[in-house]
Parts: C-alpha cells; structure tokens; sequence
C-alpha cells in the first residue's frame, strides 16, 4: 500500500442532523408558502361575501310577500265571522285582527333573521374549508389535491343553499305561533257553528249567542295570545 493513505474521517454525525434539520424547515416554509398562496387564490371577496346576502334576502322578500297572502286570507276569513256575528265593529272584533296582525309581526321578523343567519352561515362555512385546506397543506397535503377537495366541498354547500333557498321560498311562511293562533281560531268557530246549528229559529238562536261560553274565535284567540310565541319558520 502507498503512504499517505488511511481510512476516510468518520462522518460527523451532528453536521447530518444540522442538514436534516434544514431540510425539514425547507420543507416547512414550502408548505407555509403553498398554504399562503391557497388561501390568497381562493380567499372571501367582498362581492362574493355580498352575493351570498342578496341571494337570501331574494328568498327572504318572496317569503315575505308569501306570509302577506297568508295573513290576507286570515284576515279575510276572520272579517266575514266578525261580519256574521255582527261583530265587525265591535272591540272583540277588532281584536282578533290585531292578534292576527301581531303574529304576522313576529313571523316577518324571523323571515328576516333566518335570511341573516342563512347568509352567515354560508360565509362561516365557506371559512372553514378554506382554513382546513389550509392547514391539511401546511401538514402535507399537496396543493392540487388540497384544492380539489376544497373546491368539492364548496360545490357541496352550494348545492345545500340553493335547496335552503328553494324550499324557504316555497315553504309555509307562518311560524309556530301564528299557526297555533289560526289553528285555535277555527276550532272555536267550528264549536261556535255546532252550537248554532243545535237550535232552528232565529229567537233560540240569539239566545244561543248570548249564553256559549268561551267558543267564539275572540275568546280562543285571547287564550291563544297570553301563550307566549316560540318562532320556527319552515
């Protein structure tokens, strides 16, 4: 063997953690980087924040207009009982509009609430699978895949906003109390018309008037109204 030979040095086994440590920050920054450029790509714009509130608010207004019908029809209905129980002047009378009036109030008020939330909880959703794509990224996850699910996700809560809307607009726009209100009221005048149709003359029949208690469509929808509201529109 020639001179000057000799076994190599010994690798220094701290210089190949330090590069494996750098290797590993290289490839943290590297998924910061892609995480960052995900969620600039697909972050919320104003516009698109906005349209997701003028889509619920159209649904909202088609609602309204629909519960406008329906309280319509109610006060049309109560009108002619008041009218032939001659009560259509009366306190008694006019109260049961205003009790109609007021649960329409109240049913007005959640249609606007629930367009809110709607809208609110579309833009939340749509916050979340940004910042899980995001973090699946920083974890690993490669940015095509990353934003493939992302955008499945997106369509998935699209899809469920548009039948949100559909079925709101074509839905029953009275809520709980408002129906128990109607509900209570025909009972009332259904046990008001059995009554009637016990006695055959006039002269029996206003006695009957005077003396059945607590089946006139009044008296049922002040019970009705001391009952407290509980909104759930459909």
């Amino acid at each position: 063997m020639g001179k000057g030979g000799g076994a190599p040095p010994a690798p220094d086994p701290m210089a190949a953690i330090r590069a494996q440590q750098a290797e590993q920050e290289r490839v943290r920054l590297e998924r910061i980087a892609d995480a960052d450029r995900f969620l600039d790509t697909n972050r919320i714009t104003d516009d698109w924040r906005q349209g997701i509130f003028d889509q619920s608010n159209l649904a909202r207004d088609a609602q309204v207009g629909s519960l406008g019908g329906q309280l319509e029809t109610t006060l049309q209905d109560i009108r002619q009982r008041n009218a032939a129980r001659g009560l259509g002047g009366s306190s008694s009378g006019q109260g049961i509009l205003g009790q109609a009036n007021t649960f329409y109030d109240a049913s007005r008020s959640d249609i606007f609430d629930t367009a809110r939330r709607r809208a609110e909880g579309r833009i939340t959703d749509q916050q979340r699978f940004l910042n899980n794509a995001a973090s699946d990224i920083r974890s690993g996850r490669n940015f095509e895949s990353a934003q493939a699910g992302f955008r499945a996700d997106m369509d998935d809560a699209n899809n469920r906003f548009e039948s949100t809307l559909t079925g709101a607009k074509s839905g029953d726009q009275r809520n709980a109390a408002f129906r128990n209100f109607e509900t209570d009221r025909r009972l009332a005048a259904a046990k008001f018309q059995e009554s009637v149709n016990q006695f055959g003359s006039q002269g029996t029949l206003a006695a009957a008037l005077g003396t059945a208690p607590k089946t006139s469509d009044e008296e049922s929808a002040g019970q009705v109204g001391g009952s407290g509201f509980s909104p759930t529109i459909t």
